[in-house]
């Protein structure tokens, strides 16, 4: 093992301690104690690598001061090997049970001693390397778990925007959204000549307001401190703290950030689509109202133009016979009478086709209003 390893050795015989000194010293760094106050004092002022302790000792034995340390959640778990001329079974077992690693029972042989010495010290940089491991593996998996929480929500915001169908409607998703996420914010949503702005609350920072008021969205994460502002083309998130301080967390928080505000961004297109076409289909009844009106218009002076035709060629072809009766009939021959009504005959036809063309003319029209209403 390194040289470097620091030692304790607690016993309240001088000359054991002198022995231990004289055993370790060229390999270890190693200090002598002559009891066990001194040792739990010597232990919060430096971290020693293995302590080495005598079992009968006073005013606190070798047990009482390895149970001590066993209960101190503040130190990590120290190597100690109990030295005692003690070593019947319940002995060793009363060790065992105060938290101890290893015994060795007085005499011993400095061999023996420098060999336990050695493996617990390799089974305890072992043991720190598999906790670190563990730990390290740990933090992985809550770091995923994390991360898939965190995306869960990204995700699920994507989703619920679907079905918002304004602006404060999306706002409220988002700051929800936020909240799950433990962040804070205010939203501005459209341009800045015509922005709204937008908070958990009523009240917005006045500051914060004129800062989204006068940015650009020519960058896309602004960061100053622990706050930053996520652009897109339409939409600007200020997130007033960041957890900077865990720089993983930082740099999944500001992806996933850009990544919501991209997604605030494409549902406000599609609502502006939403907005034209219900504006374009507004305008599309209005028209079709109007063309309606007017046909039925064109069509009610029609009407009336043809009904005043046909009661004035009426009374036209009754005045004609009359006349024909009362002044001039009895001059004309029966081919004369008869070629004079056949043009009036023949006039009445024309008018009468004249007629159907306009009545067929307003069902075409009428057909073609109901073709546009049904497209």
């Amino acid at each position: 093992m390194s040289k470097q390893a620091y030692i304790l050795a607690v016993d309240d015989e001088a000359m054991n301690r002198e022995i231990l000194r004289e055993a370790l010293e060229e390999e270890y760094v190693i200090e002598c104690l002559a009891d066990g106050p001194s040792c739990l004092a010597a232990v919060k002022e430096r971290l020693p690598d293995l302590i080495l302790l005598d079992v009968k000792m006073s005013p606190l034995t070798g047990l009482e001061v390895c149970r001590q340390l066993r209960e101190d959640e503040d130190l990590p778990h120290i190597p100690i090997i109990f030295v005692s001329a003690l070593g019947s079974l319940e002995e060793r077992m009363a060790g065992y049970q105060a938290g101890g690693d290893d015994y060795l029972v007085k005499p011993f042989a400095i061999d023996e001693l420098s060999s336990k010495i050695a493996l617990l010290l390799e089974y305890s940089a072992q043991m720190q390397q598999l906790q670190q491991a563990s730990r390290e593996a740990r933090h992985v998996a809550m770091t995923a778990l994390t991360a898939a929480g965190e995306m869960g929500e990204i995700l699920r915001f994507l989703q619920e925007s679907l079905s918002c169908n304004d602006h404060r409607a999306l706002a409220d998703l988002l700051f929800a959204t936020l909240d799950n996420l433990g962040l804070e914010g205010i939203l501005r949503l459209g341009s800045a000549g015509t922005a709204t702005f937008y908070n958990r609350t009523s009240i917005i920072h006045p500051l914060e307001k004129s800062v989204l008021g006068h940015c650009g969205t020519d960058q896309r994460v602004i960061t100053f401190g622990k706050s930053a502002i996520f652009s897109s083309t339409q939409a600007m998130l200020f997130i007033r703290a960041l957890p900077i301080e865990d720089e993983e967390s930082y740099g999944r928080m500001k992806d996933m950030l850009a990544m919501l505000i991209m997604g605030v961004d494409a549902r406000l297109v599609e609502l502006q689509k939403s907005l034209h076409l219900a504006k374009r289909e507004q305008a599309l009844a209005q028209l079709l109202h109007s063309i309606e009106q007017t046909t039925a218009e064109i069509v009610a002076s029609q009407a009336k133009v043809r009904n005043k035709i046909v009661m004035r060629f009426s009374q036209m072809i009754k005045e004609m016979e009359q006349a024909i009766d009362d002044t001039i009939g009895a001059g004309l021959s029966l081919e004369q009478e008869d070629c004079l009504m056949t043009i009036i005959t023949k006039a009445e036809k024309d008018t009468i086709a004249l007629i159907s063309e306009e009545v067929d003319l307003e069902r075409r029209l009428k057909q073609i209003v109901q073709g546009v209403r049904w497209q």
